[in-house]
């Protein structure tokens, strides 16, 4: 894969139109298309000093300038430094290379390693604050606890989140 990406990469510097096919099947393409490359069954990587980020998507759509880049069906897994990392599936997302942020919608469902789940329609991850952050309604879960309520804001390097409003908090005493 990280050589399908090179070879991308490269067509993408010089502007040329491709169609990249694995057997019979096209996985990307920037034919008669004004958004730039498309891809299909692909995955796309970031990091940063403090977290590093994985999409695997369905469908992976950037912008002509290389800027913006969508996603179809998707697994993000976030992997912030000394910390299990965190994966979120949903629908769609969208990812701001200019200000570093990552849209998501459509059923998001996140899920740690040390046991605390995510349900939201909506939600928003920055790279630069390492926050992660909601307006819509959101069900948390953990080893002995479920919050839900309107909107949520968490930092991704801490196990920390808040819930804004309309919270509803339940404790199961036999865990603890």
């Amino acid at each position: 894969m990280t050589i399908l990406i090179v070879i991308i990469g490269g067509y993408i510097a010089s502007g040329s139109d491709i169609v990249l096919k694995l057997g019979q099947q096209r996985i990307a393409t920037t034919e008669d298309q004004n958004e730039g490359l498309s891809l299909q069954e692909a995955a796309y990587s970031h990091e940063t000093d403090e977290i590093k980020w994985n999409i695997d998507a369905m469908k992976i759509q950037f912008s002509q300038d290389q800027q913006h880049i969508n996603f179809t069906d998707f697994l993000l897994t976030i992997s912030p430094k000394n910390r299990s990392p965190f994966r979120v599936s949903g629908e769609r997302a969208y990812y701001n290379r200019v200000d570093g942020t990552i849209h998501m919608s459509g059923n998001i469902m996140g899920k740690s390693d040390d046991g605390y789940q995510l349900e939201t329609d909506r939600a928003s991850v920055n790279e630069q604050t390492k926050e992660i952050k909601s307006d819509a309604f959101v069900k948390i879960t953990g080893p002995f606890f479920t919050v839900t309520g309107n909107g949520f804001e968490g930092q991704l390097t801490q196990q920390q989140f808040r819930v804004l409003s309309k919270t509803n908090t339940n404790i199961y005493k036999e865990v603890l």
